[in-house]
């Protein structure tokens, strides 16, 4: 299962570029849609692009359900922020989805730093639960950059979501609040 969930943190990292438009989008004030599903919901940003299973190469997990990159490319890494989805036991809260999560990770990243961790609420329908937001740095394999990753994580109903943010420690200070707002935009219906 960890296992697992290292890959989707770095699904990003091996997206080659297959990029379409969800059907599942409005408008909103400032430049935003929200995207969104029978089960969740997200504020993205207008002019970024929308990555969605059927266009998935076979490189990215199958527990992902989109990914959100940014319209500005980097040569060595795009800004972008992942939902992965998977079945998990009823029992299982956020705040246990989030530890046992940011523990394998702290084994298994190479030149891992955490950089925060901060109780988070997260909104479901009327009502919000308490998880993590957690924030560190490292990457996958020796040849990758160094990223910095902000995981959200929450448990619901036999359901868990890692949304994963990343981005290069010099990003734009415009893209990093962008992704910040996207996470903070997340909700649960």
């Amino acid at each position: 299962m960890f296992k697992k969930l290292l890959t989707i943190t770095f699904v990003s990292l091996f997206l080659t570029g297959c990029f379409g438009n969800g059907t599942s989008e409005t408008e909103t004030a400032q430049n935003k849609i929200v995207y969104q599903t029978d089960a969740y919901s997200i504020q993205i940003p207008y002019d970024w692009n929308i990555i969605e299973r059927e266009d998935f190469t076979s490189t990215v997990p199958t527990d992902t359900a989109v990914v959100f990159k940014n319209n500005i490319r980097d040569e060595l890494f795009t800004a972008n922020l992942n939902i992965a989805v998977k079945n998990i036991n009823d029992n299982i809260s956020s705040l246990d989805l989030a530890r046992s999560t940011q523990s394998y990770l702290k084994e298994n990243i190479i030149n891992f730093r955490e950089i925060s961790d901060e109780v988070y609420e997260v909104a479901i329908g009327d009502r919000s639960i308490e998880t993590s937001l957690y924030t560190f740095q490292g990457k996958y394999a020796a040849v990758n950059p160094q990223v910095v990753f902000k995981q959200l994580y929450v448990a619901v109903q036999g359901a868990g979501y890692t949304l994963t943010a990343a981005y290069l420690p010099d990003e734009d200070e415009t893209v990093v609040n962008f992704l910040d707002e996207m996470l903070k935009s997340f909700a649960l219906k």
